[in-house]
C-alpha cells in the first residue's frame, strides 16, 4: 500500500470495544458538505504546505478537499474500520502525488497528539468538547480549530485555551462552521470574538 500510510495504534484494544462506542457515541458519522469545507478553507486563507488534522476522518473528503485542492498536508484520525476501507477508497482514486500529501490513524482521537498542526477540523456532538480539553491543549498558540455546528462552552473553551473568532456559514444551508484559535497560556481567558 504505497498510496496511504495507515498505522494502526495498539491502545484502541486496552480500551477494548466499550472505547470504540464511546467515541461513535460522541462523534457519530454525519458528512460534512463539501461545500463547507471547501468554503471554510478558501475564506481562511489556508497556505500550501500547512497541515490539517481532520479528528473522524470518515470517509476522508476534508482530507481529499484539504490536500487536492488546497495544497495542504492532512493527517486524519479515525477508529472505525469500515470508515476507513471507505477512505482508501476514496483516496485510491488521486493521483500518487495528492496521496502522498494525506496520512491516515487507526487510531483513537482522543490519545492524538496536534502539536504540528496548523489547522485542526473537528464535528462532534457538543458533549465531545469536555473529553477533547486535552488533545486540543496539545496545539501550538496560533492553531486554528474548525468546529462543525457545534461551540464549546465557555468553560471548556477557557480550558482549551481557545477563543472563538467567527462563523462561516455556506448560502442556502443549515451548515456552519466556529472558527476558533488557540491561544498563548496567558490569554487563553479571552472572550468569544463573535
Amino acid at each position: 500500500m504505497k498510496w496511504i500510510k495507515i498505522r494502526r495504534n495498539r491502545k484502541i484494544n486496552q480500551y477494548g470495544s466499550s472505547r470504540k462506542i464511546f467515541s461513535q457515541l460522541l462523534l457519530p458519522y454525519n458528512p460534512t458538505p463539501e461545500d463547507l469545507i471547501r468554503t471554510v478553507l478558501h475564506e481562511l486563507t489556508v497556505k500550501k504546505g500547512q497541515v490539517l488534522y481532520d479528528l473522524g476522518c470518515g470517509d476522508g473528503r476534508v482530507l481529499r478537499i484539504a490536500a487536492e485542492e488546497f495544497g495542504l498536508h492532512a493527517v486524519g484520525y479515525e477508529i472505525d474500520t469500515t470508515r476507513i476501507q471507505v477512505c482508501r477508497e476514496t483516496l485510491r482514486s488521486l493521483p500518487l502525488k495528492i496521496q502522498k500529501k494525506i496520512r491516515i490513524f487507526e487510531q483513537d482521537l482522543f490519545t492524538a497528539d496536534l502539536n504540528k498542526a496548523d489547522l485542526v477540523y473537528i464535528y462532534g456532538l457538543p458533549d465531545v468538547f469536555p473529553y477533547l480539553v486535552h488533545v486540543i491543549q496539545t496545539c501550538q498558540p496560533d492553531t486554528i480549530l474548525i468546529l462543525v455546528l457545534y461551540e464549546p462552552g465557555e468553560t471548556v473553551k477557557r480550558e482549551m485555551g481557545i477563543v472563538i473568532e467567527r462563523k462561516i456559514s455556506i448560502r442556502n444551508a443549515s451548515w456552519f462552521a466556529y472558527i476558533a484559535k488557540k491561544m498563548e497560556k496567558e490569554n487563553s481567558g479571552a472572550a468569544t470574538g463573535i
